[in-house]
């Protein structure tokens, strides 16, 4: 059986890269939250106003406020609740330039998982 042998400098690499991807997308969605005027720390708040799940927008509001990628990982929408997430938002004074940041942003997390998980 082969050993797996990720060296220091290598899980440095990749936690950086997370990092990044992360970032971009936390980055975009709060800039996305900002655009509109709604509030993270009140997902419901934001639910009933873009008439979006509750779920959907505590998700969204997790994402935001983690205060690191182990944390907002999880939170982050599939691909279909991310869609929701920002069809929701164009009503409410969201740009298409600033919708499609966020989503060239989650394609982006997505390509990273992708070579890294498979």
């Amino acid at each position: 059986m082969p050993k797996h042998s990720n060296t220091t400098s290598e899980l440095v690499l990749f936690e950086d890269e997370l990092g990044r991807a992360y970032g971009r997308l936390r980055d975009a969605l709060i800039a996305l939250f900002e655009v509109i005027g709604a509030d993270p720390d009140k997902p419901q708040d934001f639910s009933r106003r873009c008439g979006i799940n509750k779920n959907l927008a505590w998700k969204a509001s997790r994402l935001i406020g983690a205060p690191s990628p182990a944390v907002g990982v999880p939170h982050i929408p599939g691909p279909s609740g991310f869609a929701l997430l920002l069809d929701a938002c164009a009503p409410e004074g969201a740009s298409p330039d600033r919708t499609e940041g966020a989503r060239s942003a989650r394609d982006a997390f997505d390509s990273f998982v992708e070579e890294h998980a498979g």
